[in-house]
């Protein structure tokens, strides 16, 4: 998948810092409403304690046969819980903003969310997610069986 990379500057400084982001330049385009629904479903099961560099995924089905991937690291050495309000921000943003999915960093935070062709897999495997992530590591754990966006 062919990337392009971008860096943001926040405009307000109560906003957390944006480390950097990337647009995937290909591949499947969001529906933006299955997607939010989808962003939702996720940040259900993203959500909680994490510890430092741990990362999660979800993965949620979506009608005619797509597959919305959801990825959400822990950034820094500390553990820290995340909100239901703080995942579905972060996650809307790569939803809205980068029209094939993408990847964002922020101080405390890392999301990635990417539409796919075709049925999620009953489970994730860590092995793929790392192949197709490169910033997922051996911490990754799969925080939800596959579930369905209509």
């Amino acid at each position: 998948m062919k990337v392009s990379n971008f860096l943001l500057v926040p405009l307000v400084t109560v906003l957390p810092a944006i480390v950097s982001g990337t647009c995937y330049g290909s591949g499947l385009e969001w529906d933006r409403e299955k997607a939010i629904n989808a962003v939702d479903k996720a940040c259900k099961a993203l959500v909680g304690n994490y510890p430092g560099g741990q990362a999660k995924v979800s993965n949620i089905n979506v009608k005619p046969g797509n597959c919305y991937h959801f990825v959400l690291r822990r950034l820094g050495g500390t553990n820290k819980s995340i909100a239901l309000g703080e995942c579905k921000s972060g996650m809307l943003h790569e939803v809205t903003g980068c029209q094939r999915g993408g990847s964002t960093g922020y101080d405390n935070w890392a999301y990635i969310a990417d539409p796919n062709q075709g049925v999620c897999p009953k489970k994730a495997r860590r092995n793929q997610v790392e192949e197709d992530y490169e910033d997922v590591t051996d911490d990754t754990e799969m925080a939800t069986e596959v579930e369905t966006a209509e």
